[in-house]
């Protein structure tokens, strides 16, 4: 037994762990949709969104489909040099908006083939592996602590989950990740080199995502809790990250309506406060075990009781209580910096969620990414438990470390091919919508690019299909579709994405000519048929 105790401080199994939750997210990176959502992510790369990427005098002009998919190849236009693309993003307000300048370098080097941005995500997690091992190790003071961590978060499915799109989800990890990591390094040492670093990080943080106004908000509690010596150096350093994201702020407030209607699809679910909280701890599973088929909306206690979702059921509800049980453990055993850090985030995270669900009628406990600071607390909780148990040679728990890691790596495994991870609820529709239009036969796709962001979505079919005879007509409310469509063209003509009042028009028009393919979460597919 003395073997496997000196055996499991040194790094071998846990590089070999590593290897494998890396092989996984190489081996699924381009297997998934490419949803609009990330088509979005190239928009603002190009400092722009869905209402000014297209060019509106193509309107009522039918192109081919490869006109659309050769737009979002940022390097073949004429309008994305550096300095024009940095200047836009000055002026557009957004709550994550250092990740698009972060994009238009990567893709120069990587190249602005849209499954490109994802490997920018892949190449921040490896980032979060590195900086995650000093974390940890500097947290908890131990190397064996550092790579249980990175092991760890290597093959769990939460971050999996976060690692693998376009957007800026693992971005955000990492530079949470080193916000704490510069925030540890600055009270051991008290140097000012540190105090200034933490400071420059927390700006990065704040530009990367809005929500490091609450990480902030958290590391005021842990210095306001444990560590009132250092209140001075603490409080000049976070006035100047706040002054520098000041600039950013004004902007925002200057479009606070834009905002706003940003936020407004946040409030299309309404939840109970049994779901708040559920969904929630779903999201403490997730740090474990994912074995479900990855939705939106995977409730903790499935619909129907079978054998297969009762183990479901068990292997979350096991996972949820290990968590539970590693926070009480810390706030019991833990060293004071452990849980000045880790407490404050889990504790401000949630109740950020209940605030937001209960007062402004959202349902963010449901949206996984925005748990991300929370999530990485607790998964910080769980790596103390184990590292603290495992340490003390509990061959206990090096049984339920290998459980961890074994369900972990089969969840990977389990969603192998699953190309609607985390998605949005329309995924699947969009897939089997491009699969149609690859039917043989000359297709005519009639959609409104500036309706309700339907340009993003419209483009990830296209980008999806590999239709040879696909073209698009591009319309507005007062367009005329028989002067537009040539007489006996095509075979097929599908109207999608043409807003509502555009629908109703036609419908009133053409009555039984108009009938429903598909309908999707998002917009009715319909084909029209012209005498």
């Amino acid at each position: 037994m003395e073997r496997i105790w000196n055996f499991l401080e040194k790094p071998y199994l846990y590089l070999i762990i590593v290897a494998v939750g890396l092989a996984f997210k190489v081996a699924q990176i381009d297997q998934g949709f490419f949803w609009g959502d990330e088509i979005a992510t190239i928009f603002h790369t190009n400092g722009q969104d869905a209402t000014n990427f297209f060019d509106k005098n193509n309107n009522e002009t039918i192109r081919p489909s490869t006109y659309y998919t050769d737009l979002i190849r940022l390097g073949e236009r004429s309008n994305t040099n550096l300095a024009g693309q940095l200047g836009r993003m000055a002026v557009k307000p957004q709550f994550t908006p250092l990740h698009y300048p972060y994009l238009a370098i990567w893709y120069r080097i990587a190249g602005d083939a849209p499954m490109a941005y994802r490997w920018f995500s892949l190449f921040c997690f490896i980032l979060v592996l590195v900086s995650l091992f000093f974390l940890a190790k500097a947290l908890f003071q131990s190397k064996t602590a550092a790579w249980i961590a990175v092991s760890l978060i290597a093959v769990s499915p939460y971050f999996h989950f976060i690692a693998l799109p376009a957007r800026y989800y693992i971005l955000f990890t990492l530079s949470c990740i080193v916000v704490h990591l510069c925030l540890l390094y600055a009270l051991q040492t008290n140097k000012k080199l540190w105090w200034g670093l933490y400071a420059l990080a927390l700006i990065q943080s704040l530009y990367v995502s809005f929500f490091t106004i609450f990480v902030m908000l958290a590391h005021t509690l842990f210095i306001v809790w444990k560590k009132k010596d250092h209140w001075k150096p603490y409080g000049i350093s976070s006035t100047i990250a706040t002054l520098g994201y000041v600039p950013w702020l004004w902007l925002l407030w200057q479009n606070y309506q834009e905002m706003y209607q940003a936020m407004e699809w946040h409030k299309l679910v309404s939840l109970s406060l049994t779901d708040m909280i559920t969904y929630q701890l779903r999201s403490f599973a997730m740090i474990l075990t994912e074995l479900q088929p990855v939705q939106i909306f995977n409730p903790l206690i499935p619909e129907s009781l079978t054998p297969l979702n009762v183990f479901f059921l068990i292997t979350n509800v096991g996972a949820i209580l290990l968590a539970i049980w590693s926070i009480i453990y810390l706030v019991q055993k833990g060293r004071t910096s452990a849980k000045g850090l880790i407490l404050p985030n889990i504790l401000i995270g949630s109740l950020f969620l209940f605030w937001s669900d209960i007062f402004r009628k959202t349902f963010l406990s449901v949206l996984f990414h925005y748990h991300i600071f929370m999530v990485l607390g607790v998964f910080l909780a769980i790596v103390h438990l184990l590292f603290t148990k495992i340490s003390l040679k509990k061959a206990g728990f090096l049984i339920i470390f290998g459980i961890i890691i074994s369900f972990s790596i089969i969840s990977l495994a389990l969603q192998q091919g699953n190309r609607c991870l985390k998605t949005r609820g329309d995924c699947q529709g969009n897939i089997e919508m491009a699969r149609l239009f690859e039917v043989p036969g000359r297709h005519l796709l009639v959609t409104n690019l500036f309706v309700n962001y339907s340009g993003e979505n419209v483009v990830a079919i296209l980008n999806e299909s590999i239709a040879q005879n696909l073209d698009i007509l591009t319309i507005s409310d007062e367009s005329d579709l028989q002067q537009l469509i040539p007489a006996s063209t095509y075979d097929h003509i599908y109207l999608f994405e043409i807003g509502e009042k555009k629908e109703a028009i036609l419908k009133e028009k053409y009555g039984e000519q108009m009938s429903v393919v598909s309908e999707k979460p998002r917009a009715i597919l319909w084909e029209l048929k012209l005498e």
